[in-house]
Order: C-alpha cells, then structure tokens, then sequence
C-alpha cells in the first residue's frame, strides 16, 4: 500500500526518502520522539510496533551500538598531510 515499487528501493533517492517516511509515521504513530527514542524505534522499523519483540533478540542493542560507533567517527577529524 505504499508508493513506488520493490525495484525502486534499489535506488538511494527514493530508498532514503521512503525511510524516512516511514520513520515519522511510526513517531506520529506511536507518538515518539526521533531525537530521543531510537530504540522504540529500531522496534518499530523491525516489527511494526514500538515494544514489539524482535526476531534477533540484539537487533535493538546492535542498532544503539552502531549509532554509538557512527557518532564518534563523526568526532574523528582528518589529519593534514
């Protein structure tokens, strides 16, 4: 029921856009917060709901972890040559 196609996820513009669609449904939803609640998040993008359980039982906890790890490599600065 969404717009687009299976194939046009393939493609980054439309695949990002969708995404985000999606994520502020589920904050509108479920009344979230997408500066604060990212783990209710990664729950709904897994399962639909936000205390949903999830087939990996880590799925939430790797995406924290992983946020966590892009966050300080944002921190790194390049060194001059």
């Amino acid at each position: 029921g969404r717009q687009g196609t299976v194939r046009q996820l393939l493609e980054p513009q439309f695949h990002f856009r969708m995404a985000i669609r999606l994520l502020s449904a589920f904050a509108v939803d479920y009344q979230l917060d997408p500066a604060l609640e990212f783990g209710e998040l990664f729950r709904c993008w897994n399962t639909g709901r936000p205390y949903g359980r999830t087939f990996d039982p880590d799925y939430v906890v790797k995406g924290l972890q992983r946020m966590e790890i892009y966050r300080q490599l944002g921190r790194i600065r390049p060194t001059a040559r």
